[in-house]
């Protein structure tokens, strides 16, 4: 249709608000003659859908282009499955714009399934949805690369639990031999005793473990 060559061509230019204006005229004219489940009409929101993910539309986009998906599907025309995957590598492409990796994959991956089966897929549009494959797949293991090491590193924490609640050596005076008192074994930092009724009954519960043993 000539409004909708025109518009490509507006669109290739830069010109997108003369494109936005012959695209919505052409698929006004189409809807009447041809009706919204036409080719013509597909391939006129297909475009609209492109030129709208280019301004940064991207609901907008993913809306006309589900429009054009729908159509192309409903045609189930061989000739038409190279339309199905420009379509769905384009909506990959937006969902992983979007930050949605997994619905991204799943895009690439049934294009590239419905590629295997299609020989019109001409190689640029092969070799497109191959690198967005590929870019998304390097996106996921550099995010697992930089996890945060210290989430697999032993808490510090823990070891000062333990050291808080390890039963000190008994003396006389509670503390350790050769500790000032009131001071844990090995440190200068001030600190109670364990309870002489404690390291009685921790030590009853040991020599019972032995026993048994």
């Amino acid at each position: 249709m000539l409004l909708g060559n025109v518009a490509a061509f507006y669109q290739e230019t830069g010109r997108f608000a003369e494109a936005r204006k012959l695209y919505d005229d052409a698929a006004g004219i189409i809807s009447r003659t041809l009706g919204e489940a036409s080719e013509d009409f597909a391939n006129v929101s297909a475009n609209l859908g492109d030129m709208c993910e280019d301004l940064g539309e991207y609901e907008e986009s993913e809306r006309h282009l589900g429009h054009a998906l729908q159509i192309y599907r409903h045609l189930d025309d061989s000739d038409h499955r190279a339309d199905v995957v420009r379509v769905l590598n384009t909506l990959g492409v937006l969902r992983k714009t979007r930050g949605d990796y997994v619905a991204a994959e799943s895009l690439f991956r049934e294009a590239l399934d419905l590629q295997r089966t299609t020989p019109s897929v001409n190689e640029s549009l092969h070799a497109a949805l191959l690198n967005n494959f590929a870019s998304l797949s390097t996106r996921r293991y550099r995010r697992l690369a930089e996890w945060p090491r210290k989430r697999f590193l032993p808490d510090p924490r823990l070891r000062a639990g333990r050291d808080a609640i390890r039963p000190r050596p008994a003396s006389s005076t509670g503390d350790a031999p050769g500790e000032a008192p009131g001071h844990w074994p090995g440190t200068k930092q001030p600190g109670r005793s364990l309870p002489q009724h404690w390291r009685v009954r921790t030590s009853g519960a040991i020599a019972a473990c032995c026993a048994r043993n």
